[in-house]
């Protein structure tokens, strides 16, 4: 048991007496979806976040990544991001994994002078019926014992096979808007898919739902991004880190839960309980839209919560990051470094992101 009496900074400068008592948590690593982020600019934790980022350390080396990747980043599993299809697909199925798996996006490529560029797959605009009925099209023409293709969401498609693939890729989130060839596959196997990709541009082309999307005004899909195969190897290698909780409902943590015996549950409806109950540690929250979904609001009291515990003692050290913006850390050393600033005012909250 820990028991001490701390003199901490109040939100307007301000000193305020708290008393500390239980089990200290090692951390607490809040990764936030840039949509929720945007949504906590005008929230009523907007204060108090941004009085906390200005106390706070960053890594700027984090940037320009999908929430996929940046999970696997933070749990120190960089190595993963390569073969992190097969992961989300036993996520979103819980299905054992398969031989091998693809990130199947789908996506519209447009000439830019005197290349290929992809716009931003949100601008597809796609819904599930349509993504299915495109699917069934492709594996109408193209259909192969060797692979299957499933659009598990609308704009996210696997591809599984029962063949090894071995070539890398890139992620589609970092191939937006710039010159596709600089970042074909490449490897043994990367002209096979290649060609593979080559065989679904044309059934697409003949899609009689690209024809209807048209006709309503809408982008057509006219390719598919494959992503996310890695070697098989480089995720069945790595050996979980027993200190680690998870807490939310993407797919890669839903992927490590199944695959890996990864400790994770459902974020909390009572939020205050839950910080009282966690175990001594170190816990990854992921807010996203699901969790919006499920509980709004939740990601605004989450947040609130774990200030408060980071200013109480409950917990040692306090992380946010976004899917495509810096990682912040603030600890408890951190707040009485910074004590001598209480006075200066934060930015507002967007400029931290």
């Amino acid at each position: 048991m820990i028991e001490c009496s701390l003199l901490l900074f109040g939100i307007k400068g301000k000193h305020e007496e708290v008393s500390v008592s239980g089990n200290t948590i090692t951390s607490i690593t809040l990764i936030v979806s840039d949509t929720m982020i945007a949504e906590l600019v005008s929230s009523r934790v907007a204060n108090d976040l941004a009085r906390a980022l200005s106390l706070a350390d960053n890594n700027t080396r984090l940037v320009n990544k999908g929430m996929t990747e940046r999970i696997l980043e933070v749990l120190g599993l960089p190595d993963c991001i390569g073969a992190s299809a097969a992961l989300e697909y036993c996520g979103l199925t819980n299905k054992p994994e398969p031989v091998s798996c693809l990130r199947a996006d789908p996506v519209h490529l447009i000439t830019n002078q005197d290349h290929l560029a992809m716009s931003e797959p949100a601008d597809l605009k796609l819904d599930q019926d349509e993504a299915d009925a495109l699917v069934a099209e492709i594996l109408a023409q193209l259909a192969e014992d060797s692979w299957q293709l499933h659009a598990l969401k609308p704009g996210a498609w696997y591809l599984t096979t029962n063949k090894t693939i071995n070539m890398k890729t890139f992620p589609t989130q970092d191939v937006i808007g710039k010159n596709i060839y600089n970042y074909l596959p490449t490897g043994p196997d990367a002209l096979s898919w290649q060609k593979l990709e080559i065989e679904i541009q044309g059934a697409l082309h003949a899609s009689a739902i690209n024809r209807k999307r048209g006709q309503a005004g809408k982008l057509p899909v006219n390719s598919l991004w494959f992503w996310g195969a890695g070697k098989q190897a480089s995720v069945d290698n790595f050996d979980k880190n027993p200190d680690w909780f998870l807490w939310g409902k993407h797919s890669v943590l839903l992927g490590l839960e199944i695959t890996k015996n990864f400790a994770r549950k459902d974020l909390p409806v009572d939020v205050d309980s839950w910080i009282n109950g966690l175990d001594t540690g170190k816990h990854l929250v992921v807010i996203d839209e699901l969790e919006k979904d499920v509980h709004p609001g939740n990601a605004i009291n989450i947040i609130q919560s774990s200030l408060r515990a980071l200013k109480t003692g409950k917990i040692e050290m306090l992380q946010l990051v976004s899917s495509s913006g810096p990682m912040y850390t603030i600890t408890r050393p951190g707040i009485f470094q910074s004590l001598a600033h209480f006075w200066k005012l934060p930015k507002k909250l967007d400029n931290y992101f």
